[in-house]
């Protein structure tokens, strides 16, 4: 089996080691995490599970600390950057099948089935986002029940609008499905985006514990939002710095508790909303302590090179990573890699002894700018 090739950014990366003999796979490892997304699976052979998705992997875990599993990859759907949303539908034409949202796309979502095939693209018809489009949810019940909810943002960065969209989804003769739009909670004048910036949303139906009815927004900085269903916000809970995943969960021993985790899955908890019972769970496994993206083989060094996001723009942490002993990795170098606002992609050794490293140099979602670097050994 070959070493698969530079995996994108933001994953739960497979960490492969080429023997001196060949091509075999002798172990593999996570190295890391980077959630951008989880959703309570509430039907089907995985009901009572939590998947998560992680760069173009989607995978469950069953909140009993006993560990995770893969489900499928979306790496051949066409996305316009990487995955950046995952809500599970429980209900209605399309129950069984996950919705995924793109970093780029300002008005497109997709619906995947539980195996990881493409059933359709999902247009919004009146209503975008212009900056991105972070968590997404199911209202699983009241007078909304059936239809979904994302987070996202208008405007520029420094004067951003933060959005909750409630829409239904409809298909059309042609196969296509269309969103549209049923309510917008709106939170204008949001000042310091980094700050308060809404990576997860859950929903609380009628029949939960605290503040029924209500949206829960998770953000950079370690905050829950209580939002009511009018866009007010009612209450403030303590919750983990880049709160990349959210949701309730509705059944099983932890029914009415919340599923909440990082970036990282170091703090990947269920948990009361005001954190009184916390029971940590177990799907962080970290190979050499970092949150790889992209991954390359060093053939040259019997390396491998990683980088991963400090959380600032044009400050890519980059790591050499070693496996001095059998089940061991080791992280022997870090460096910052400053020349690409965010790198995306390496490949192999190429036949002159370099590397090529693939990036945006640019925010801007209308336009290509993409450079590649190569790097010398």
């Amino acid at each position: 089996m070959s070493l698969r090739k530079a995996l994108f950014v933001w994953g739960f990366c497979l960490l492969t080691l080429i023997s001196a003999f060949g091509q075999e796979v002798t172990e593999r490892s996570r190295l890391g995490a980077a959630i951008e997304g989880v959703t309570y699976i509430s039907s089907g052979s995985l009901a009572g599970h939590v998947a998560f998705i992680d760069c173009w992997g989607v995978y469950v875990c069953d909140l009993l600390g006993v560990g995770y599993e893969k489900i499928f990859s979306v790496e051949k759907i066409s996305f316009g950057a990487w995955p950046r949303g995952i809500a599970y539908i429980g209900q209605g034409e399309f129950a069984g099948n996950f919705l995924l949202s793109d970093l780029t796309n300002r008005n497109t979502l997709f619906m995947v089935s539980s195996s990881g095939s493409l059933i359709s693209e999902v247009h919004a018809q009146d209503f975008q986002w212009e900056v991105s489009c972070e968590g997404m949810t199911e209202i699983s019940s009241g007078s909304y029940a059936g239809k979904m909810a994302l987070v996202g943002f208008t405007g520029v960065a420094g004067g951003n609008t933060r959005h909750i969209y409630i829409f239904r989804m409809e298909k059309q003769s042609d196969g296509t499905i269309y969103a549209f739009i049923v309510k917008d909670l709106a939170q204008v004048n949001v000042p310091a985006p980094y700050d308060i910036y809404a990576l997860s949303i859950a929903f609380l139906p009628p029949g939960s514990p605290v503040y029924p009815n209500h949206f829960l927004l998770g953000d950079v900085s370690g905050t829950i939002h209580v939002i009511d269903m009018e866009g007010i916000e009612e209450a403030t809970f303590s919750g983990i710095r880049f709160m990349e995943g959210m949701t309730y969960i509705a059944g099983g021993i932890y029914q009415g508790k919340l599923f909440i985790t990082d970036m990282t899955a170091s703090g990947a908890t269920v948990r009361n909303l005001d954190g009184s019972q916390s029971t940590p769970i177990g799907i962080s496994v970290g190979g050499a302590g970092c949150g790889a993206g992209s991954i390359t083989w060093l053939k040259d060094r019997r390396q491998m090179i990683a980088f991963s996001w400090s959380g600032l723009q044009w400050n890519w942490p980059m790591y050499l990573i070693s496996r001095p002993y059998p089940g061991q990795w080791r992280k022997d170098a870090e460096f910052a890699y400053t020349q690409l606002r965010t790198p995306l992609k390496m490949t192999d050794m190429t036949s002159a002894g370099t590397y090529h490293l693939f990036g945006s140099v640019n925010s801007s979602p209308d336009k290509s700018p993409y450079e590649v670097h190569i790097l010398d050994q």
